[in-house]
């Protein structure tokens, strides 16, 4: 008898599991109680000891020991609710203006982990030569390049303007070549302060700068610095320009 009211009750404990959309494993402990067992239906199909998945969670009942319903200190199996996703905070234009003057405050002053701080992990820069390849990442090293060239290196922004996700500056820049980085690319170090001009877009997504688009005056900044000379520049062939 304790066998069948076991039986019961575990019958009973399975209907209301299948009710709240549980679904069950059932570990009986004796052979009749597994015959009768067989005989409780989850969802229409014969459950056999074994629950189906159901709305993916999974109910331990315990055991049937001696008759009765005991519980036993089974872990409990469920499927962890999906992670949420992170927020992602919107910037109103005026936020985005903010935190380009920040990026231009931390470029001026060789903070290379505030310029990283403030960019995507997968920031994309557009350089303006189609010749040249996107890159993406790692904008904490392109600040130190550019501290490492230019160790006094300051910038003055001279105009913003912000639509949408999009700021446009126009900066000038001022700084001693050192020329650490750019020795490397064939511009040797000068020792000379110059001034240079740069316009940049911005594209922010998620509070952060994703894209950045750039044009500065690299030309005259190494005529300036005594690179390149009014006279290369009067024997320098005419290049095509590529079609787009």
């Amino acid at each position: 008898m304790s066998s069948r009211r076991g039986v019961r009750a575990a019958e009973a404990i399975v209907a209301m599991a299948v009710q709240l959309g549980e679904d069950v494993i059932v570990f009986p402990h004796h052979r009749d109680e597994l015959r009768m067992m067989r005989s409780v239906r989850f969802g229409g199909r014969e459950a056999g000891g074994m629950g189906l998945t159901r709305n993916g969670r999974m109910v331990m009942l315990g055991a049937l020991t001696f008759g009765l319903l005991a519980p036993v200190p089974l872990a409990r199996v469920a499927a962890q609710e999906a992670t949420p996703m992170a927020e992602c905070p919107v910037t109103t234009p005026e936020e985005n203006k903010a935190l380009v003057t920040q990026w231009f405050d931390a470029l001026g002053s060789g903070n290379a982990e505030g310029v990283a701080a403030l960019a995507a992990d997968d920031i994309v820069y557009h350089d303006a030569s189609p010749q040249e390849p996107e890159q993406t990442g790692g904008a904490g090293d392109w600040a130190n390049s550019r501290e490492a060239d230019y160790p006094d290196l300051t910038v003055t922004v001279d105009r913003l303007i912000a639509e949408g996700d999009l700021v446009a500056s126009a900066e000038h820049y001022t700084g001693t070549q050192e020329g650490d980085t750019e020795d490397q690319q064939g511009v040797p170090s000068t020792g000379v302060k110059v001034e240079w001009l740069s316009m940049a877009n911005f594209r922010f997504e998620c509070g952060k700068i994703a894209e950045i688009w750039t044009v500065a005056d690299d030309l005259g900044r190494l005529e300036r610095l005594g690179v390149i000379t009014p006279d290369e520049l009067q024997d320098a062939a005419p290049v095509a320009t590529p079609a787009s």
